[in-house]
């Protein structure tokens, strides 16, 4: 049962890997992955639920250019999806017709960008992303849905070297999907840069596929993928 269970995350990591690989080819487009038949899709300004065994199309939100949505994700019930709208984090209830309700609103005056990640199993808390300065994220929050207070489970700071591995320094959180049963376990996709003094030599970015106990603190290297040369 445990190589079973392992093997699963390991599909879960190259699949999200792959999903990350063709999202970084267009801004404009998000999928959700499907959940109880239902998947979310965001194009520019409009926020889609798909029903994957009728076909129909829903329209749940739609915003206002130069606003876009993006990073929508449904939880386990499909009853409620959480997305990006333009720089607030927001959430909708599709099945109740409720209005879109902000989660985490910009704050102007600290600055940071959040976006949402995933569902815990039972649909009480979301893994939100956080980048503290420009758009590369290096913090991991679980946020509370229901009073909006949110806690801090993971964090790196820019060029920080990786535990896991440490001949290379972090770059950013790209993926991160909580265990759909255990909620202790995170599934993670961590980019990063190989390590060194000289500031004026090209760097290869590395994309890591980790697993994290947020009980523990344990991390599990699953798997390394070369990504692309980064010049810095």
């Amino acid at each position: 049962m445990r190589v079973k269970s392992f093997v699963l995350w390991v599909c879960i990591l190259c699949t999200l890997s792959i999903q990350l690989a063709q999202s970084q080819e267009t801004d404009d487009v998000s999928i959700s992955l499907p959940v109880s038949g239902s998947m979310l899709l965001s194009v520019d300004t409009q926020l889609l639920l798909i029903d994957t065994y009728s076909g129909q199309t829903t329209l749940l939100d739609v915003v206002d250019s130069p606003l876009r949505v993006s990073s929508p994700v449904l939880n386990t019930d499909a009853d409620a999806a959480i997305y990006s709208r333009g720089l607030d984090v927001v959430m909708i209830q599709p099945l109740t017709d409720s209005l879109p309700q902000v989660l985490l609103p910009y704050n102007a005056v600290t600055g940071g960008l959040y976006r949402p990640f995933s569902w815990n199993s039972d649909g009480t808390r979301v893994l939100v992303g956080f980048a503290s300065s420009g758009s590369r994220i290096d913090q991991l929050h679980a946020l509370n849905v229901s009073d909006r207070t949110s806690e801090t489970i993971m964090r790196y700071v820019p060029d920080e070297r990786l535990d896991f591995a440490p001949e290379y320094v972090f770059s950013a959180f790209q993926v991160a999907v909580w265990n759909p049963i255990h909620d202790q376990w995170i599934a993670l996709v961590i980019s990063g840069l190989e390590y060194t003094d000289d500031a004026s030599r090209e760097r290869f970015g590395t994309g890591f596929g980790v697993l994290f106990n947020q009980i523990t603190g344990e991390r599990i290297l699953v798997n390394q993928t070369f990504d692309e040369r980064i010049f810095q």
